[in-house]
């Protein structure tokens, strides 16, 4: 594998207006839009459907914040801002459709009736920033056990573990979980059976990058041979 030398100059001294948008620049959006929770779903209907530039992929969608940025974007009493990220892969654009959402109620409809794979993002979140989608089929933590208190996106929610008291996972947290043991050391807990009892080998998976270390474990199964 090679790697070159070349030191790349910022994005924000290139020449081309079409690299940053907005106030802050987004990397690789070529349009910005903004719609109210009431209108988002008729908007990304139209978006995915549209005859001459459609956006038929959901490409991410996600959430951020507002309360504490300098320069608020919302109005007052919105707090969040929900990020749809649309791309269309054979023109190869990105557009960002935007939706402000009041702290008060933070509720928007679900968009798992437009684009089936919102059902995962919509509840990532739900879990880190507690805003609710009305209308999802399956609306609980993804990243989180049920048992966490707050949403740890939140700017409000502690960041730095020396601000929390010790988690302790104790037998009863686990009691909706069949056949889990601890580890030797006592840090996490993992299935030794499966649902007809029979032994099972674990394998740890990953996560393997270090944006998902400490929220993120995936542990394989293996029942002789076949995963």
């Amino acid at each position: 594998m090679k790697f070159s030398r070349r030191v790349e100059s910022p994005i924000w001294e290139s020449s081309s207006d079409n690299i940053l948008k907005g106030s802050r620049g987004i990397l690789g959006v070529e349009e910005v839009r903004e719609v109210g929770p009431l209108q988002v779903i008729e908007e990304l209907k139209k978006l995915k459907s549209d005859s001459e530039r459609p956006f038929p992929v959901l490409f991410d969608l996600t959430a951020v914040d507002e309360s504490e940025r300098r320069e608020h974007c919302c109005t007052e009493g919105e707090r969040f801002t929900l990020h749809y990220l649309l791309w269309s892969p054979e023109r190869g654009e990105r557009l960002l459709l935007k939706v402000p959402v009041k702290e008060d109620s933070a509720v928007v409809p679900s968009a798992v009736s437009v684009f089936k794979n919102a059902n995962w993002y919509e509840r990532e979140v739900f879990d880190m920033f507690g805003i609710r989608f009305d209308g999802h089929p399956n609306l609980k933590r993804i990243l989180m056990p049920d048992w966490w208190e707050g949403h740890p996106l939140r700017k409000d929610h502690p960041n730095r573990a020396t601000e929390m008291p010790p988690l302790v996972v104790t037998p009863e947290d686990l009691a909706e979980y069949d056949n889990f043991d601890y580890m030797s050391n006592g840090d996490s807990y993992f299935r030794t059976r499966g649902p007809n009892g029979e032994e099972l080998m674990i394998l740890n998976l990953g996560p393997n990058h270090p944006g998902t270390h400490g929220v993120l474990r995936v542990v394989l199964a293996l029942d002789g041979e076949y995963m």
